[in-house]
């Protein structure tokens, strides 16, 4: 199996690979494995904004609603509409997650088929 970092750094060698097997009906499939590691990296980096989103909402609806018990304030109202806006954050981390798995399912997928490198001493293929 190919290192993922091989497609991202040096497309060009995997598709100079797959000419000399013979295998030219498999460089578009270079290109879409280059679009699902970037597609991949960039919700991975999404998904971890909104968990970071996510704790610290949930953290500051915690620290205000000790400070109102400690002033003595009503805590429903304010916490009510903090925990909505945590749920919405949520869910909109459920669904990037949720692409995530499925755009990682198919480049593992598509990454699978992808024969090894020839060493240099390999005839082309026909």
């Amino acid at each position: 199996m190919l290192n993922r970092s091989l497609f991202r750094e040096n497309p060009e060698l995997v598709r100079e690979a797959l000419r000399r097997r013979a295998a030219e009906d498999r460089l578009e499939d270079v290109d879409r494995m280059v679009s699902l590691d970037e597609k991949a990296r960039a919700l991975t980096g999404r998904v971890d904004e909104l968990r970071a989103q996510s704790k610290g909402a949930s953290k500051a609806i915690g620290e205000s609603i000790q400070a109102a018990k400690a002033q003595g304030w009503d805590t429903d109202e304010a916490a009510d509409a903090a925990k909505k806006a945590v749920r919405a954050l949520n869910d909109e981390l459920k669904a990037a997650e949720e692409e995530l798995r499925e755009v990682d399912a198919e480049r593992e997928a598509l990454e699978l088929t992808f024969p090894n490198l020839l060493h240099d001493s390999v005839p082309e293929g026909r």
